[in-house]
């Protein structure tokens, strides 16, 4: 049969697991307090038959009964029964709403876009996104829908890559960011910079509120304190000397400045002063 054994043989050897399942099953209590595991069965003798060519080979009956003994072990375990889908679903989930061409080719977006997909905050977002584009957003005018299709601006997947591109540019350009290529020690560096004082400027006209000194009113006195830059002994002193130079309508815009690779203390950064007067 195979290579396998006379039908009587493979009887035998079927009947040994059985065997073997039973005397799982049937193990005592009191054999649990052996050194041996009580949950599996001891093999027995190995046994000789002869092959097709007369000559005798061992059948080992602790290999035929290694499966049965290792499923055994398993359902007395009992972890089959304790196994739970992956995922709950949602109560009152409704599936397969993603029926059409549009939907499925959003919903394939959804899923793939950036190799892991969107989180659910940017489904909302784009979920938003889409309202406007259909027109149905609440509180857009009637005439905010204009219902002109994309491939009358864009015409093809390239255009419109190069439009977002051209406006990111023009955005960067107009924020005033320049690069510079530097040479020290044979190395050449790329730095991306823009003019600090105009952007701390326009950051303070930006906000409703703004703290110009140290203290309420005016330069505060010195402290060991360091819960800020501001508390650091070169600020404190040259703001105390220019407002004692140019009056108390005018104040310090220090700049403190971190390195990626020195780790800057709160008191040891490098300070920039740049002279405000109102």
């Amino acid at each position: 049969m195979d290579g396998r054994g006379s039908h009587a043989q493979l009887q035998r050897n079927v009947q040994a697991e059985i065997d073997a399942l039973m005397g799982c099953a049937l193990t005592t209590s009191s054999e649990s307090s052996s050194t041996e595991d009580p949950r599996l069965v001891a093999a027995r003798p190995s046994k000789r038959r002869k092959t097709k060519r007369g000559s005798q080979a061992e059948i080992g009956l602790a290999d035929t009964f290694v499966a049965a003994r290792v499923r055994a072990l398993y359902e007395r375990l009992a972890d089959w029964k304790r196994v739970q889908s992956l995922v709950k679903p949602r109560a009152h989930s409704k599936v397969g709403q993603f029926n059409t061409v549009r939907l499925r080719a959003l919903i394939e977006f959804v899923l793939s876009v950036g190799g892991a997909g969107l989180s659910r905050d940017e489904q909302r977002r784009l979920y938003e996104l889409l309202e406007i584009w259909d027109g149905t957003k609440e509180g857009m005018r009637e005439d905010d829908a204009d219902g002109v299709p994309l491939t009358d601006t864009f015409s093809t997947p390239t255009s419109f890559v190069n439009a977002v591109r051209d406006d990111i540019d023009a955005a960067v350009n107009e924020a005033g960011w320049l690069k510079c290529k530097m040479s020290e020690g044979g190395q050449s560096y790329t730095g991306f910079f823009t003019h600090v004082p105009e952007a701390a400027l326009d950051l303070m006209a930006s906000r409703k509120k703004v703290h110009y000194w140290s203290g309420v009113n005016g330069p505060a006195a010195a402290t060991e304190k360091r819960k800020s830059p501001l508390d650091g002994d070169a600020f404190r002193q040259c703001e105390a000397e220019i407002v004692h130079q140019f009056g108390p309508g005018t104040f310090a815009l220090g700049l403190h400045m971190y390195s990626d690779s020195t780790q800057l203390s709160w008191s040891g950064g490098k300070l920039r002063v740049v002279h405000c007067w109102g």
